[in-house]
């Protein structure tokens, strides 16, 4: 396969479901935005580009633009910072995520790739299904009781007429 174009990369990190800001290293301002960032925030890449942390991110003390800015700079200064950030989307919806910021040596500049995403809702998806397979567990074993506790026999079959199941 022959090497990857710049135009390949650029459409690889368009499609990216991880959200991707770009800071410029030296004054943290949003440079670009891949869609899925745009998406997430409820803003355009246009929108996002003049925006500062308290536009953008949780009201709590511990997402004011002093700590946004120190962990853009240690990943700057060091090449690399992790952390949790609530971010607030256009609507006002907060959205808690993990974001890990990247120092990249661009050919025109230094700049911060942040690459985050919505721990928020992969909780509630991972809660909602550890409650959905409570509810089956439960169903089938008052479904295996009732089952013991007849005297008539059950069959289930495919749609091709063969047996799947067959109680005692």
């Amino acid at each position: 396969m022959p090497e990857l174009t710049a135009s390949d990369y650029e459409r690889l990190v368009r499609s990216l479901r991880y959200c991707v800001l770009v800071h410029d290293a030296v004054t943290k301002d949003i440079l670009w935005a891949n869609p899925a960032a745009a998406e997430l925030l409820e803003f355009s890449v246009e929108e996002l580009r003049p925006l500062k942390a308290p536009d953008m991110s949780a009201r709590e003390r511990r997402y004011r633009r002093s700590v946004g800015r120190q962990w853009l700079q240690d990943a700057a200064d060091n090449g690399v910072a992790v952390t949790e950030w609530a971010y607030r989307a256009k609507s006002g919806r907060v959205i808690l995520t993990e974001a890990i910021a990247i120092r990249v040596e661009l050919s025109a500049r230094p700049v911060v790739m942040v690459q985050f995403r919505d721990i928020e809702h992969e909780a509630l998806m991972r809660s909602n299904l550890v409650r959905t397979e409570a509810d089956l567990t439960r169903t089938e074993a008052r479904l295996a009781a009732f089952l013991r506790s007849m005297s008539e026999g059950i069959l289930v079959l495919d749609d091709d007429g063969l047996i799947t199941y067959a109680s005692e």
